[in-house]
């Protein structure tokens, strides 16, 4: 589902001119056509050393897909710290007590938190049998896509 709404959010933003350039510099153009990037995709697979650009092999298939990969990663980071910061639970790497993930301007903080917390979870799935929570490697390449995601939804449609 957060992949889907990152759909929606990617429209919505994209009524920004400012927003489609940088978008484009960051994750190609949008404007190739998707369905034969699609077609391609489950065709080929993704290309060799995805996981260095990608945070997912679908997100290689076609730059909106690489957003609404890199987005939804983005929700679930959050989400997952909020719902951990909700239950009173605590980690060393948290700024504070009860420091809220979702008004977090620092994308580099807010996942560092996230992704200790993450790792800590998946040990825990793992010791039960189950697979892990967030199973995603965050590349430099990632954590550069899910800074622009984060900067680009705190500006909004509308905003500064």
């Amino acid at each position: 589902m957060r992949h889907e709404i990152a759909h929606m959010l990617w429209w919505r933003l994209s009524l920004r001119e400012d927003f489609l350039n940088a978008f484009r510099e960051m994750f190609g153009d949008e404007r190739i056509d998707y369905t034969t990037s699609l077609e391609n995709h489950y065709h080929q697979g993704p290309p060799v050393g995805w996981e260095q650009a990608y945070i997912t092999s679908y997100a290689s298939a076609h730059p909106h897909e690489d957003w609404a990969e890199t987005a939804a990663s983005l929700l679930h980071l959050t989400d997952i710290t909020d719902s951990f910061v909700a239950s009173g639970l605590v980690s060393p790497e948290m700024p504070s007590h009860g420091w809220d993930p979702y008004a977090e301007p620092d994308t580099e903080l807010l996942v560092h938190v996230a992704s200790a917390i993450v790792m800590r979870v998946n040990h825990i799935n793992r010791s039960m049998g189950l697979s892990d929570v967030y199973p995603y490697v965050l590349s430099e390449t990632a954590h550069r896509k899910l800074a622009f995601v984060h900067d680009w939804l705190r500006r909004g449609a509308q905003g500064r």
